[in-house]
């Protein structure tokens, strides 16, 4: 049973033998390790990824314009997201009796809420995924340079 499951963990790692750049972590890399690794090996993906962007001005050039077009994208989908769901309760708290007003207006605060994660859901991510598909694709023919 031990022969088993030693084909699934990776060799451990000597603590002095961290893979100094992105290529050789790469090729460290066990993709059939436990769960365990795995997640630790994503941290340090992630890790090595915000040294290689950080450190090179052409990908964060590169990067620069779809964050500014995701952040302009969803900042507008916020605020007619808001904007209209204000609009639409305020004409209907006027055509309900006052007793009922103030429930109304508790449970109009926790309609917006689901009616933004609705539009962030719907409508931000595959919108802005084709936005930035040209972006992303020469940000990853750079970082493919540069590997």
């Amino acid at each position: 049973m031990a022969d088993d499951l030693s084909d699934l963990n990776p060799p451990p790692e000597p603590l002095g033998s961290r893979p100094s750049s992105t290529a050789q972590l790469l090729a460290n890399y066990a993709p059939q390790g436990n769960p365990f690794y795995q997640f630790w090996m994503g941290i340090r993906f992630l890790g090595a990824g915000w040294a290689l962007l950080l450190n090179t001005p052409a990908l964060q050039l590169a990067s620069v314009v779809p964050v500014l077009l995701s952040l302009a994208f969803f900042s507008t989908l916020i605020y007619f997201g808001t904007t209209k769901v204000d609009q639409w309760l305020a004409s209907a708290i006027v055509r309900l009796p006052d007793w009922l007003e103030l429930i109304a207006r508790a449970l109009g605060s926790g309609l917006v809420a689901v009616v933004l994660l609705l539009l962030t859901y719907l409508l931000f991510f595959p919108v802005i995924s084709v936005l930035t598909a040209p972006f992303r694709d020469f940000l990853s023919e750079k970082t493919e340079k540069l590997m």
